[in-house]
Formats: structure tokens, C-alpha cells, sequence
């Protein structure tokens, strides 16, 4: 195995040695930029780059790059260099709204002693507001589709790299990053190089969209189609089973918005119900454990209706010697 030490050390510095570049490209190219960071945060692991003592969490390579990337928005905002449609600025009004909203539930956390932490508690909060810069650095730097091809080859790369990976962690081959740290024994459940199996499934689940479109709307038919296939198969791997139920009535809805075809929409429909009469049984069932201890099929399949049990986990235990 990798020594985890060595492994988390040179990731951390390959991480750090690329945020100096991509500053300097934010000055040079913004649309760049933006891209950049959003390839950053899809495959680079979530590694510290400033810890907070005595906590598990702290500042990672990403807050830095959405920071700056913030305060090039509201400086060209400011300077009316670039401008926000309508919709985008209806978004942001109403997700600000709901700001405060998650400060009072802070506090009321605090005083009711489920909070711990409160300077950490309002840090997550807060890291669930930093993607949206994405949103708001892609509106004001893109303006048409043809400008946004290599966000959109990006993604497409991304949702076959996490599938290898976590095809690679199911199998027992590779470890993953938690808490920051390389830990070499595989995952309970497939989490790329994401921090966690719902953190995986719900950036797969964000990305669906694109490859539905793409396989109704675009020329490009047969990547859209494997990119649903992969984005639904490396879902059902996390076996985030909410993530599970989105992703398949999802499908379900942009073909009832996109495809007014009665045939194709049945021909979505009817898995997609099979698949959600499937999942009912198990949504409040337990889901601790291990899911997975090699790539059989008949395992996995198991492994998703009984909604926990450990699949898998003593076979990894004899052949690591480790337990989790």
C-alpha cells in the first residue's frame, strides 16, 4: 500500500504549488479562471491548506481560489465591467435571504447545547454558500454556449475519472481522502476523491442534467447517453439513496420539459418507477456498514436492498488486517 503519510504530503504540495498560477490567470482571464477552479475542485482531493486547531476541518485549496474569484465578481459588478441576467440575480437574492435564516439556527443550535462549535458551524454554512461563486463567476464570464465548451468537456471528464476511481475503490485497489488525510484502506463506500459517498453522489447528481440535455438536445446523443449511464451507476455505487431517488426522477422530468414524445417519455418513466419501487423498501432502513468487498453484481445488488449488513467486510478485513 502507499504510505498514507508521504501520499497526503505530496498531494498537499502539488495542491498548493497550483494556486499561485491559477491567481495570476484570474487577472489574465477570468473565463479561465473560472474554469480552472472548477477543475480544481472536481479532481483535486479536499485536502487542508490552512487547519483549524483542535478540529478536523480548515481552510482547503478551494476557499482561497472562490474567495478571489468573489472578489473579481463584485469588483466588475461594482464597475459595471460585466452584469448579471435576471434570473441569476433572482437566485442570489433569494439565496442571501435564506442566509440569515442558517445564522439563527446557529445560535438556536448554541444555546440549546447542539452546537458545539459555533465559529465552526457557521465555516460550513458558509462553505455551502462558496460553490454558488461558481454560479455567479460562470454567469458574468460566459455569455454563450460556444465560450462554455470547455466547461462543459470538463465535466464530461470528470463524471469518467470518478467512475475509474471509484471502480478502482469497490475493487479494493485504492484508498481515499478523509478528514484531509490519505487513508490507504478502501472506503466503506466509493467517494473518489470527493470527502465523502454524499458528497460524490450529489455532485453527480448536479451534473445529470447536462448529459440529459445533451442526449435531447444536442447532436452529441451517444456521450449524452453514457454520461447518464455512468453519473446513475456511480450514484448507485455511493449507495446515497436519496441521490439515487433524485437522479432517477430527474431523468423523469427534463424528458417530460425537453421531449413531448409520449414513446420516449414512457421508455424513461417506467425504469426510472421500477427503479424508485426498488429503492422504497430500504429509504429508512440503516446505513451503516460496508457496502462493497469486490465488483460482483449479485453482491452490490444485495447489498442495495438489504440497506446495510457490510457486504464484502470480511473478506477486506482478512486481507488488510485493519478494521474501520
Amino acid at each position: 500500500m502507499i504510505d498514507a503519510v508521504v501520499t497526503t504530503a505530496a498531494v498537499a504540495a502539488a495542491a498548493v504549488a497550483l494556486l499561485l498560477p491559477l491567481a495570476l490567470v484570474l487577472v489574465a482571464s477570468p473565463r479561465l479562471f473560472v474554469l480552472a477552479t472548477a477543475a480544481y475542485i472536481v479532481f483535486v482531493p479536499k485536502l487542508t491548506v490552512l487547519a483549524v486547531p483542535g478540529t478536523t476541518v480548515g481552510l482547503r485549496g478551494e476557499d482561497l481560489l472562490l474567495s478571489l474569484l468573489l472578489l473579481k465578481v463584485l469588483g466588475d459588478l461594482l464597475a459595471r465591467r460585466v452584469t448579471l441576467p435576471r434570473p441569476a440575480r433572482t437566485i442570489t437574492v433569494w439565496l442571501l435571504l435564506l442566509l440569515p435564516v442558517g445564522l439563527v439556527g446557529i445560535l438556536v443550535g448554541t444555546a440549546a447545547g447542539t452546537v458545539e462549535d459555533p465559529a465552526i458551524a457557521a465555516m460550513f454554512l458558509l462553505r455551502r454558500y462558496e460553490y454558488f461563486v461558481l454560479f455567479l463567476g460562470g454567469v458574468a464570464y460566459f455569455s454563450s454556449a460556444r465560450e462554455a465548451r470547455g466547461l462543459v468537456a470538463m465535466l464530461e471528464a470528470s463524471v469518467h475519472f470518478h467512475f475509474g476511481v471509484a471502480l478502482l475503490q469497490a475493487a479494493g485497489l485504492v484508498g481515499g481522502f478523509r478528514f484531509g488525510v490519505y487513508r490507504p484502506v478502501p472506503p466503506d463506500r466509493v467517494i473518489s476523491t470527493f470527502g465523502g459517498a454524499y458528497e460524490l453522489a450529489a455532485y453527480l447528481i448536479v451534473v445529470l442534467p447536462l448529459f440529459v440535455w445533451m442526449v435531447l438536445r444536442t447532436p452529441r446523443r451517444l456521450a449524452g447517453v453514457v454520461g447518464v449511464v455512468l453519473v446513475l451507476v456511480t450514484t448507485w455505487m455511493t449507495q446515497a439513496r436519496t441521490s439515487i431517488a433524485a437522479g432517477l426522477v430527474l431523468v423523469v422530468v427534463m424528458v417530460a420539459v425537453l421531449q413531448r414524445n409520449k414513446l420516449v417519455l414512457l421508455a424513461a418513466a417506467v425504469p426510472a418507477a421500477a427503479g424508485l419501487a426498488l429503492w422504497a423498501p430500504t429509504a429508512a432502513r440503516s446505513v451503516s456498514g460496508s457496502r462493497f468487498g469486490s465488483l460482483d453484481v449479485v453482491e452490490m445488488w444485495q447489498a442495495t436492498v438489504r440497506g446495510g449488513g457490510g457486504v464484502g467486510v470480511e473478506p477486506r478485513r482478512a486481507a488488510t488486517g485493519r478494521t474501520r
